[in-house]
């Protein structure tokens, strides 16, 4: 399984995962289940962590292994 970026990147800006549940809109145990490669997310939902990480959707999205063998 990939490294969880999305993750890291939250992690290396400083950021808790409920302060990013609170940024994002996104209820904790979905953003959860999406940085630990359980869930995929919505565009909104990207779009979303995107904004909240000072980050494109673009930019993300190549970071985001969202390949099915990714969730096996």
């Amino acid at each position: 399984m990939a490294v969880n970026t999305i993750r890291w990147i939250r992690e290396q800006k400083g950021i808790p995962l409920h302060q990013m549940s609170d940024l994002t809109k996104i209820d904790f145990d979905t953003l959860s289940r999406i940085e630990n490669n359980q869930k995929v997310g919505s565009v909104q939902n990207y779009t979303s962590i995107a904004q909240s990480l000072d980050m494109s959707i673009g930019q993300l999205l190549a970071t985001v292994d969202i390949s099915p063998e990714a969730f096996q």
